[in-house]
């Protein structure tokens, strides 16, 4: 699990005019489920990606701000080898914290 940050997320969402139940449809769960989640900002990789796209921003976003390129990549090694449809959500959040702050990885070595 990734963490979200709760208000990112509200903040994104009512700018492009979503409702709970619209993203929790998304996600396929109840508005309850999807409630509890965007205040917590707990969400799967895939429930990650499914909402940068469906409120089209960049994953980076609506991510926490305590989550480290040293953290994601421990996610690819661990998580994306064992599920694979992943790996895209953890490359994309790569690829865009290495565009805002260059060798930002440099600190796992």
């Amino acid at each position: 699990m990734n963490k979200i940050s709760p208000e990112r997320l509200l903040e994104a969402r009512k700018s492009k005019g979503k409702t709970q139940d619209e993203l929790a449809k998304t996600l396929l769960i109840d508005q309850s489920a999807y409630s509890r989640k965007e205040k917590s900002g707990d969400f799967t990789d895939q429930e990650i990606e499914k909402l940068a796209t469906s409120l089209s921003v960049a994953v980076k976003d609506i991510l926490a701000d305590d989550i480290s390129a040293l953290e994601i990549y421990k996610a690819i090694v661990s998580s994306s080898i064992k599920q694979e449809a992943s790996l895209s959500v953890h490359l994309m959040v790569v690829g865009e914290l290495l565009a805002e702050k260059k060798g930002c990885l440099l600190e796992f070595f």
